[in-house]
C-alpha cells in the first residue's frame, strides 16, 4: 500500500513451503554481454536503442536512447513484458522527462507502457509541463508504448475540474491509439482518513453519490473527445475488502466509503470497460513480522518477494479475485495491479516493526523483489485469472509529502548508473538523495485535495 493505504491489510499473507527461498547475499549475477559484435564488460549499457526519426516537436528532441548503466543482469528473459508497466515518478516526469528508461533496467527488455499518476502538478514548474508531456508523446508514438493517466477526486471540486482540463489535453495531443485507460481517483477510500478531510465531504462522494457522478462524467467527456474505446479503472488497496464470509464482498461504510455500492454501479453501468485495479505494497504491511529472535526479517522477506502462485501479492490478487465475482458474477472480470515496488535504502515513511530490520531496507532486498517481479508470469494460481497488467513503481527516487523515498530502480534524475550493481553489494547502501527532489505527489494531481500516496501534495484524486 502507499503512505496511508499502508495500514494493517485484511489478512494475513503466510509463508510456505514454495516460497523461494533467497536471503540477502553477494551471489550478483555478473553480466557479459555482446552487443552489436562488441563484447562489454563492467558497467554495462543495458540495452540502449534508438527511436529513429523524432517527431516534429517544438524543443529538442527526447533523448531516446536512456538507458542506465549495469554490470548486474537480473533477467535474460522477463515474463510477460508486454503485461508490464513503470509508474512514472515526480522527479522523472517534472525534471527529466528527456531520461525515461528504454528498457527495464538490469534487463533487455524494452518498457511498453507507463502509468502517470497525473497530467502535471500545481507544485510542478508550469514552464516544464509541455515539454514533459511532448516527451512523453514522442516516448509513446516512437515506440508504440501505452500510456496510462490518472485524474483526481478529491473534496475539492473546482481543483478536480482544472486537473481534469489538463488530463484531457494531454490526452488529445497523445491520442487514443496510445492511451491505455485512465484512472479516475487513486486510493479514495482512504480519503475519510485524511487530515481535514469533512464529514460532509465523504457524505457527498460516497453516500450523495458524488465520486460515481463524477467518473460518469469523465466518461462522457472521454466519449466526445474520441476516446470511446479507452478502459477506465480507479486504484484501490486492500483495505476495501470485506472479512470474509461478510454479507458484501467490498467496504460500504457510509463514515468511510460505500465501495461495494460505487463499484456495483460503475460496473453495472461500463460494464467491460471498466477495470479493477488494486496497488499492492508487501513492504509496508505491518502483519509481516520480525523473525523469533527478534532482530532478523528472512522469513518476511522470503515472503513478501515471493511472486510464485502462492506467494504475497498473487494471495491479495485471489483474495480480491474471490470478491470481484461475488459483486459482478464473473470470474474474469479485467484485473490489474497498478503500483507495486521496493524501496532501498529505507523509506522514511516506513513505520512498521519489520522496517527496522536492516535487510528489509537493503539493495538485495529491492534486487529480490524487483527479480521476482519481472520473472512472474501474471499467474495467480487457484485456478483464478491473474492480472493482465501489473506496473511497477518507480524509476527513480522521488518525495513522499516533502520526504525522501527510494522506489526507484535508477536514483535521480543525474543518475546515468541503475541502482543495482556489484557494488550495492559491497556494503554501501544503494544510491539515494540526489539532487532531484521530486516535488509534488506521485499520486494525484493539482490543487489542495488532501491524499496519500507518494509525493507531496495531493495525490491522484487527493487519494
Amino acid at each position: 500500500f502507499g503512505m496511508a493505504q499502508r495500514g494493517p491489510t485484511p489478512m494475513q499473507v503466510e509463508s510456505s513451503s514454495s516460497t523461494r527461498a533467497r536471503p540477502p547475499s553477494c551471489d550478483f549475477k555478473k553480466l557479459t554481454s555482446t552487443v552489436a559484435g562488441v563484447v562489454l564488460f563492467s558497467a554495462v549499457t543495458v540495452g540502449i536503442v534508438g527511436y529513429g526519426s523524432a517527431l516534429a516537436l517544438n524543443r529538442k528532441t527526447v533523448d531516446s536512447s536512456f538507458n542506465c548503466t549495469t554490470d548486474l543482469l537480473l533477467s535474460s528473459s522477463m515474463a510477460k513484458p508486454q503485461g508490464k508497466g513503470l509508474a512514472m515518478d515526480d522527479a522523472t516526469f517534472s525534471q527529466c522527462s528527456s531520461k525515461i528508461p528504454v528498457r527495464w533496467p538490469n534487463t533487455h527488455e524494452e518498457v511498453t507502457s507507463l502509468r502517470l499518476f497525473k497530467a502535471w502538478d500545481s507544485q510542478f514548474p508550469a514552464s516544464n509541463r509541455q515539454r514533459a508531456w511532448n516527451d512523453v508523446i514522442q516516448y509513446a508514438r516512437t515506440r508504440g508504448a501505452k500510456i496510462l493517466i490518472g485524474t483526481q477526486i478529491s473534496c475539492y471540486a473546482d481543483d478536480d475540474e482544472k486537473d481534469w482540463e489538463q488530463v484531457l489535453s494531454l490526452l488529445n495531443q497523445l491520442g487514443a491509439n496510445n492511451t491505455l485507460a485512465v484512472a479516475i481517483g487513486n486510493e479514495i477510500e482512504l480519503l475519510s482518513a485524511k487530515s481535514g478531510t469533512t464529514d460532509k465531504c465523504v457524505e457527498d462522494l460516497w453516500v450523495n453519490g458524488g465520486f460515481y457522478s463524477r467518473v460518469m462524467k469523465r466518461v462522457s467527456d472521454l466519449d466526445k473527445a474520441g476516446f470511446q474505446n479507452v478502459q477506465l479503472t480507479t486504484a484501490m488497496t486492500s483495505a476495501v475488502f470485506a472479512p470474509a464470509g461478510s454479507e458484501k464482498p467490498f467496504m460500504d461504510d457510509p463514515k468511510r466509503a460505500l465501495v461495494n455500492s460505487f463499484l456495483k454501479n460503475v460496473t453495472q453501468s461500463l460494464q467491460d470497460r471498466w477495470t479493477f485495479s488494486w496497488n499492492i505494497y508487501p513492504y509496508f504491511d505491518p502483519n509481516l513480522h520480525l523473525d523469533a529472535n527478534g532482530k532478523t526479517c528472512s522469513t518476511a522477506l522470503r515472503t513478501a518477494s515471493d511472486f510464485s502462485s502462492s506467494g504475497y501479492v498473487p494471495s491479495i490478487l485471489v483474495a480480491a479475485r474471490e470478491r470481484m465475482a461475488k459483486l459482478t458474477g464473473n470470474s474474469k472480470d479485467r484485473m490489474w495491479v497498478t503500483e507495486t515496488g521496493w524501496s532501498s535504502p529505507k523509506a522514511k515513511t516506513l513505520d512498521t516493526v519489520v522496517g527496522w530490520c536492516k535487510d528489509w531496507n537493503s539493495a538485495e532486498a529491492l534486487r529480490d523483489y524487483y527479480e521476482g517481479f519481472l520473472a512472474w508470469d501474471l499467474d495467480i494460481g487457484n485456478g483464478d485469472a491473474g492480472p493482465e497488467r501489473v506496473f511497477f513503481f518507480s524509476g527513480r527516487d522521488t518525495t513522499n509529502f516533502g520526504i525522501r523515498e527510494f522506489f526507484g530502480l535508477i536514483p535521480d534524475c543525474n543518475s546515468t548508473q541503475c541502482k543495482l550493481n556489484t557494488s550495492t553489494c559491497s556494503g554501501q547502501s544503494p544510491a539515494g538523495g540526489g539532487s532531484d527532489s521530486g516535488s509534488g505527489s506521485d499520486e494525484g494531481g493539482s490543487g489542495s485535495g488532501s491524499g496519500s500516496g507518494k509525493g507531496s501534495g495531493s495525490d491522484e484524486g487527493g487519494s
